[in-house]
Parts: structure tokens; C-alpha cells; sequence
């Protein structure tokens, strides 16, 4: 049980910036679209 919860609190830790970068592009991305 205390493994399991170790590795999934690494895994939420290794997601966080992974989501952000993602958010950062797709909104990147709608905003090129929005303008042209």
C-alpha cells in the first residue's frame, strides 16, 4: 500500500508539468487560430 501510494504520488508529480506544458501549447495553438 505505501509503495503504491509513493508511485502515484511521483506519477501525479511527473504529470503536473507535463499538463501544463500541454495547456500552454493548445491554447498557443487556438490562440494562432483565432487570429488568423
Amino acid at each position: 500500500m505505501k509503495i503504491s501510494k509513493l508511485l502515484t504520488l511521483l506519477l501525479v508529480l511527473a504529470t503536473m508539468p507535463i499538463l501544463s506544458v500541454a495547456d500552454k501549447a493548445f491554447r498557443h495553438v487556438s490562440g494562432n487560430v483565432d487570429v488568423s
